[in-house]
């Protein structure tokens, strides 16, 4: 469910517009925040301070939320919308 409300919350990231609320994939291995190469999550917030942007793999109790770093133009995540992997 995206957040209109607060328009805010876009942020252009490697020339997309992420909104929370967006699903998105995770393109790129990576051990240390615990995703691998295909995992769905959903953009939780987006911190235009920070640079921080919030996606949540998972539901209830396996939920885990992993933090990208956008200034370091992270290239590991897409848009979602179109991929038919179940969460």
């Amino acid at each position: 469910k995206k957040d209109f409300a607060n328009i805010n919350s876009v942020e252009k990231v490697i020339d997309k517009n992420f909104m929370v609320g967006d699903k998105v994939m995770n393109f790129k291995n990576d051990k240390e925040k615990g995703v691998m190469n295909g995992d769905v999550g959903y953009i939780k917030n987006i911190n235009q301070e920070t640079g921080a942007l919030t996606v949540q793999y998972g539901k209830g109790a396996d939920a885990k939320l992993v933090e990208y770093n956008l200034n370091d133009n992270n290239k590991s995540l897409d848009y979602s919308y179109a991929m038919i992997k179940d969460i």
